[in-house]
């Protein structure tokens, strides 16, 4: 966490990344976000982005953390598919958790027109989002509503219901960059709340492999991973095992039913450039059972 403002720093250089996939000359390879400069305000990050030193700036962010260039890139693109094929299906909320930097809400603006899109972060983190969006936008859409949360101690569902969350309604769930981060009790809280969400309703979110934080001396690059992360104050909490059945197993305990599961080398396939991606990290899309 920054420690002068509480906001998270991964935030923004989530944004990062994203921001400097999104300038890739191959058209294959380049990050679909193309607001994600908006949410890049340090100058040193913003400088990262100028065609000079894009170069220089991927090669310093795979010292310090190994394979975050390619995860991002990866991950917009699973977490943008889930959402648009959910909104062809008809959900009608959008929860984002942890919402930091995201521009889904704005960069399918029209797309979700008639979805109520919740944007639930630290308050630290959503004053400064929303100051980004007033600079880029002016003022955010009508859809979208911004909930203040500390997910280490405040609870999920009261803070939804005061945004006027109505659980009676579809809604799809994205916890992109967040578990990780997170004491396992309150992964667990916030999965009772999708659980309790209607048949339909779903959850997509990207974990760490659990033996990666009690060992990461045994996967590429997790070492770096770890001391990056502890150094600013968030350091990797929670994990799964990657196994598909392991992976059934911990969502079926929390009301869940596994609907895809991406391991590190489906994600790898899916990115066509060179770079190195993390060994030790996938992603879940689960949705609660019909009856």
């Amino acid at each position: 966490m920054d420690s002068s403002s509480h906001r998270s720093t991964t935030a923004e250089g989530a944004a990062f990344c994203r921001a400097l996939g999104a300038l890739a000359r191959d058209a294959s390879l380049r990050n679909p976000d193309h607001l994600a400069y908006h949410f890049v305000t340090r100058l040193g990050w913003r400088m990262g982005l100028w065609a000079a030193l894009r170069w220089l700036a991927r090669r310093q962010l795979e010292q310090r953390v190994p394979g975050a260039y390619v995860l991002h890139q990866v991950r917009t693109r699973v977490f943008d598919d889930v959402l648009l094929t959910a909104i062809r299906d008809g959900t009608s909320q959008l929860v984002i958790l942890g919402a930091g930097g995201d521009s889904r809400a704005y960069r399918f603006r029209s797309e979700l027109g008639g979805v109520t899109v919740f944007e639930v972060d630290h308050p630290a983190t959503s004053t400064w989002k929303q100051s980004c969006v007033r600079r880029m936008l002016g003022s955010p859409p009508d859809n979208v509503r911004y909930v203040p949360i500390d997910f280490g101690c405040d609870a999920l569902g009261p803070a939804l219901e005061k945004a006027h969350f109505d659980g009676g309604l579809r809604t799809l769930f994205l916890w992109e960059g967040v578990t990780m981060y997170l004491r396992p009790d309150a992964v667990d809280g916030v999965l009772s709340l999708v659980a309790g969400a209607p048949a339909g309703s779903s959850v997509v979110l990207d974990y760490v492999y659990v033996e990666s934080i009690a060992h990461p001396e045994r996967f590429e690059g997790a070492v770096a991973q770890a001391k990056f992360t502890a150094s600013r104050g968030e350091p990797f909490l929670f994990g799964i095992g990657p196994e598909p059945d392991q992976v059934s197993a911990f969502l079926g305990a929390r009301g869940l039913e596994l609907a895809r599961h991406w391991d590190h080398q489906q994600l790898r396939a899916l990115y066509p450039g060179p770079g190195f991606l993390m060994p030790y990290l996938g992603i879940v899309h689960a949705r609660v059972p019909t009856a």
